[in-house]
């Protein structure tokens, strides 16, 4: 699945991506799936057990009640963080994960 930007308001699925959905799987506090509306939903405390569009980042636990109060459409930007100490990633500083890699 990809995912392009859309006159920068919303995402929505490249049409060379296929139309099916993903296998269900176990979603996480915090995960922030993109339905095919393209309109990204962050699940919080009461998410479902599965999902299965994309998940395209997740919020770390600290994180959660300050993104619970966001209205929705607020803008928000994501770093990749080190798991073990919440510190950003050299790489998430410069921008530049290589494509088909996880940081």
């Amino acid at each position: 699945m990809r995912l392009e930007p859309a006159g920068g308001r919303s995402l929505e699925r490249n049409p060379d991506s296929g139309t099916g959905e993903l296998p269900s799987e176990g979603t996480v506090a915090g995960a922030l799936q993109v339905p095919p509306s393209g309109h990204p939903v962050l699940f919080l405390a009461d998410h479902p057990v599965t999902g299965g569009y994309p998940v395209i980042a997740v919020v770390v636990p600290e994180d959660l009640p300050t993104a619970a109060q966001l209205p929705p459409g607020h803008s928000v930007r994501f770093t990749i963080v080190d798991p073990a100490t919440l510190e950003p990633r050299e790489t998430a500083v410069t921008g530049a994960v290589p494509e088909g890699t996880q940081p």
